[in-house]
């Protein structure tokens, strides 16, 4: 069974509305409000090092202010009245509006160092013969110095040309932070005057002492400092002992207190060894000549020999005797070298010009005899042998 349903009616076609005029509507859209935050500007604060205890700000803020010191919360009343202990330091500040907007943040850091430097000095010695020396001036931190030289301000440590005599040299050091180290002052004598050396007791150029005790002086005011040597090794005084025959060089170094020296050498012979005398012209021990001529004549080698003569204590001019009277006589001759040494060279012989006489005691025979032979005694009152 199939069922169709009668078709729809038709429908009527909906009324038109009537044709309206446009309307036209204005909307006004108000952008969303911009939040400003505070601002905040730290304008004035300690140095970066100092030696104040305190922490002293300034702020251009657009609302009010909240700290930190080191992490601690504190107010800006407060802030100066905190002693801070020496090291880091650091402030943090915000400033917050009634709104609760918040600044940027903005921090400081600084140093407390309430620690003067400690300086040494190296300075030259209290008697010093340095006229332009160079004083060191070390601080164990960062520091500016201040130098004065006899109460007048100086530049530099590095001292030039100073005269000699006392004087005092003064330094102070500032660090970064402020801190003084108080001054430091060193005296000391400046001596660039050598000591003058006197030597004495000096031997002879040519000498025969062996054993010469030297003096030696100085004439300097501060303690002097000798050093001896003889021919170039050191000896440990001037009295020198058994010196050996030839050239020998004494030299005395006198050191002052400031390190001047003067160094004075003296250079001799010793001589220790007599002329050997010769001697020519010596008569007989008799003589019938009443005059005679002595020389002498040195075998080893001498410089600058002299010779004195004696004749029978007398001195004489030399060795040539004239018109000698009868009788005994002594000549001497001293031969003396450079060095003092003296060889005595002495002789006696007697004088007789006088020719013997003869008397016969005894004549044999007495009367003439046949006998070619005779015999006669006499007596000779001469013993000189030349008459």
């Amino acid at each position: 069974f199939t069922y169709t349903p009668p078709p729809p009616a038709p429908l009527s076609p909906p009324p038109v509305p009537p044709i309206q005029p446009p309307v036209t509507e204005t909307v006004i859209i108000q952008p969303a409000a911009v939040i400003q935050p505070p601002t905040l500007t730290i304008t004035s604060a300690p140095p970066s090092i100092t030696n104040n205890n305190t922490a002293l700000f300034t702020f251009a803020a657009s609302a009010p202010v909240t700290l930190t010191l080191n992490g601690t919360p504190v107010t800006d009343a407060v802030l100066p009245t905190i002693s801070l202990a020496a090291g880091t330091q650091t402030l943090v500040a915000t400033a917050t509006d009634p709104d609760t907007n918040l600044s940027a943040t903005v921090s400081y850091t600084w140093t407390t160092d309430y620690t003067p430097p400690v300086l040494t000095v190296t300075a030259p010695a209290a008697l010093s013969n340095v006229a332009s020396p160079v004083i060191g001036v070390v601080s164990d931190e960062q520091a500016a110095y201040v130098y004065s030289l006899d109460g007048a301000a100086v530049s530099s440590p590095s001292l030039i040309g100073l005269a000699d005599g006392s004087h005092t040299f003064s330094v102070s050091a500032t660090d970064l932070a402020g801190n003084n180290s108080g001054t430091l002052t060193y005296a000391w004598t400046v001596d660039t005057i050598p000591p003058v050396v006197t030597l004495s007791g000096l031997p002879n150029a040519q000498s025969n002492v062996n054993s010469p005790a030297l003096g030696v002086t100085a004439n300097d005011a501060s303690a002097i400092i000798y050093t001896y040597t003889l021919d170039g090794a050191p000896v440990s005084s001037p009295v020198l002992a058994s010196l050996i025959d030839g050239g020998h060089s004494f030299s005395v170094t006198a050191t002052d207190g400031a390190g001047n020296f003067t160094t004075q050498t003296y250079s001799w012979t010793v001589d220790t060894i007599a002329p050997s005398v010769t001697l020519s012209g010596v008569p007989n021990s008799f003589s019938n000549v009443p005059s005679v001529n002595v020389g002498a004549a040195t075998a080893n080698v001498e410089t600058a020999v002299t010779y004195t003569y004696t004749l029978d204590g007398n001195v004489v001019a030399d060795g040539n005797l004239i018109g000698l009277a009868e009788g005994n006589h002594t000549f001497e001759i001293t031969t003396t070298d450079a060095a003092g040494n003296a060889t005595v060279s002495s002789f006696s012989w007697v004088v007789d010009v006088t020719s013997p006489a003869l008397a016969l005691t005894s004549i044999m025979p007495r009367r003439v005899t046949g006998s070619p032979d005779a015999s006669f005694t006499g007596a000779v009152s001469d013993v000189n042998p030349e008459n």
